[in-house]
């Protein structure tokens, strides 16, 4: 196991690790894994599989919270215009260098309460998947 990236901002530990075997990539967060994706970047976790299958084919999805990135690459993979919000930068860097988050994925640095106060847009579909 090769360790891409580790680091700790504002008492939050995060580390990025890619397996030598398979090149996947795993993302932890305070030790939590929040995202494991194929070298692809295609999802590998059960929990994201079963907000994929939630959702739907929906046009256009809003995702509270980011993590890694999968949920969000998945949808945009498939056309959906996708609206990812996390109150955390970060988040977002190490999304699009290390977990192949789309540029086409519009990134809102925000609290997500904040956001959904602040905006009048409509989306087909929500997520929310924060903590």
């Amino acid at each position: 196991m090769k360790v891409l990236i580790e680091g700790e901002e504002n008492g939050r530990r995060f580390r990025v690790h890619e397996l030598n075997e398979d090149g996947s990539r795993l993302y932890y967060d305070d030790g939590v894994l929040y995202t494991h994706v194929d070298a692809a970047g295609d999802n590998l976790l059960d929990y994201v599989s079963a907000m994929e299958a939630a959702l739907g084919e929906p046009a256009s999805v809003l995702l509270l919270g980011t993590a890694g990135g999968a949920l969000a690459t998945l949808f945009s993979r498939r056309g959906a215009r996708v609206t990812a919000v996390d109150n955390w930068q970060t988040s977002f860097d190490i999304a699009h260098r290390w977990f192949h988050l789309p540029m086409t994925v519009e990134c809102v640095k925000a609290d997500a309460v904040a956001f959904l106060h602040s905006t009048s847009e409509q989306w087909d579909a929500i997520a929310i998947d924060v903590y």
